[in-house]
């Protein structure tokens, strides 16, 4: 199931309201509370089920999900990078390479193939064929910028790798410094805090 979620935020924007059995005013029983609740749920439901269509899973999940191998691959190479980032050995580094070029190899195979199968069973009487020869002969390109990782790393093309992306960025945000604190410039800041705070106000 694929909700239209624009289509479902219309359509309880423009609805009317469910009847509750009793007034903003009063205080409702438990019963009342319950039975409410039932209301709404089951208005939500309806609304939901209005907002939405049935597609297969497979017609619908192969476009995004990848194998299980690449998947495999793309984990490696993230715990290659990340053990690169914290010990920047030679050994580190050929492995974190070898890894990033086994996965752009395999990710190229694998577009390329389901590029070929979508060709293959592409019909001259399917609407998509006549969207792709217009896109063939469009001078427009569109494209999805890359995501760049911390140090310039190779960039994040997959959906899969962009979000393992953005946990190592929020992770890494989150962990503790390591640098250790200057105190001489601890007390410099300091000092001209306090200097600052001293000033009287520029409209006295």
């Amino acid at each position: 199931t694929v909700v239209d979620w624009h289509t479902l935020g219309i359509s309880l924007a423009e609805s009317d309201p469910p009847s509750l059995p009793f007034s903003p005013d009063s205080i409702p029983s438990p019963q009342d509370t319950a039975e409410a609740i039932d209301i709404v749920t089951s208005h939500i439901i309806s609304t939901l089920d209005r907002s939405s269509k049935q597609v297969v899973a497979e017609d619908f999940l192969h476009r995004f999900k990848l194998p299980d191998d690449i998947r495999e691959l793309l984990r490696a190479k993230n715990a290659s990078i990340r053990a690169y980032d914290r010990y920047p050995t030679a050994e580190n580094r050929i492995r974190m390479r070898a890894l990033q070029r086994d996965v752009k190899s395999r990710i190229t195979e694998v577009r390329d193939a389901r590029w070929s199968d979508f060709l293959e069973g592409l019909a001259p009487s399917q609407r998509s064929y006549y969207r792709l020869a217009r896109s063939l002969k469009s001078d427009t390109v569109v494209t999805m910028p890359p995501l760049v990782g911390p140090s310039g790393r190779l960039a994040a093309f997959d959906d899969d790798e962009k979000a393992e992306l953005l946990a190592d960025t929020l992770q890494a945000q989150c962990m503790p410094s390591i640098q250790s604190a200057d105190p001489v410039h601890v007390e410099l800041v300091d000092s001209e805090v306090e200097r600052r705070a001293s000033l009287p106000p520029l409209d006295a």
